[in-house]
């Protein structure tokens, strides 16, 4: 017979456990107090307005040195959930600058004790093993809360262009009456016709109406969405940490992509090209006042 084939070990870097920034505060709902290991090797913090999400790191797990006394393990099908606390912890013991760059991970290993999940960091001189007990409520199903429909794409009309009866400057007519007034405009004013509104914007002009032309020039109406400083602050340091590899001369865009007002805001950060780790996540926006 064969050499029975086992799978490769589970590996984190330190980007992978940048989630921890996501993870809520609230001990009201446990589950989403830690970082959450999914089967397919990536890591999730969700506080329930944020979702932080870095992919499997792209290193042969199969490099990883083999250590006496441990025994690597597999995550469940459900996922596992870790506290938050051994997560800053174990981000912390990774070696860093090391010459092996698989040692700059760490290993899903077998706990001390039935009930509990362990993570490996190793320099090959020192072993360092963080014990932890899973949350057991089951994660909710952050894939359901990924966008599914399409961005949002601003609707271009053709404002209609006013014209002062004393400069006879030509401008939009936004200039002059509110944007929400707009789409009406068309269905009361004939070209010729006053603009409701209270005289020439030109500086200087004394003008005291305005009158519409037969010119119009394309114009969309603004996508108002409000985001909270304070989750846009952690979303900052979650990608700052999980995009390690950015340096002062490196372009570091982070992109939003907006669907609705209401709407969860998803936003991608590109790819770590030290780990090969893809980081992107959602911001909900706030309810704006009316």
């Amino acid at each position: 017979m064969g050499k029975k084939q086992t799978q490769p070990p589970v590996l984190y870097t330190r980007e992978s456990l940048a989630v921890v920034h996501g993870a809520s505060d609230e001990d009201t709902r446990p589950v989403l107090t830690g970082v959450y290991l999914d089967p397919n090797g990536d890591t999730i913090g969700c506080s329930g307005h944020v979702l932080f999400r870095v992919s499997k790191p792209t290193l042969d797990a199969a490099d990883f040195p083999v250590r006496k006394g441990v025994t690597p393990r597999q995550i469940d099908k459900a996922g596992i959930i870790m506290p938050k606390e051994t997560a800053r912890a174990v981000a912390k013991q990774i070696p860093k600058k090391t010459m092996l760059p698989v040692l700059e991970h760490a290993q899903l290993v077998a706990g001390t004790a039935s009930d509990t999940v362990a993570l490996l960091t190793t320099d090959l001189e020192n072993d360092h093993v963080a014990n932890f007990k899973p949350i057991k409520d089951p994660y909710p199903n952050y894939r359901r809360t990924m966008p599914q429909e399409k961005a949002y794409k601003v609707p271009v009309t053709s404002e209609p262009q006013a014209r002062c009866a004393n400069c006879e400057q030509t401008f939009n007519v936004s200039d002059l009456i509110p944007l929400a007034e707009l789409p009406d405009l068309g269905k009361h004013l004939d070209p010729g016709s006053e603009v409701p509104a209270g005289g020439c914007p030109v500086k200087h002009c004394k003008g005291s109406f305005c009158y519409l032309t037969e010119e119009s020039k394309p114009w969309a109406p603004r996508l108002v969405i409000g985001l909270s400083a304070r989750l846009l602050e952690s979303l900052v340091k979650f990608v700052k940490a999980a995009r390690s590899d950015w340096r002062k001369d490196f372009p570091d865009m982070i992109t939003f992509t907006f669907y609705r007002p209401s709407a969860a805001v998803s936003f991608d950060a590109g790819e770590n090209l030290n780990t090969g780790q893809h980081v992107d996540g959602l911001i909900m926006p706030m309810r704006l006042p009316k």
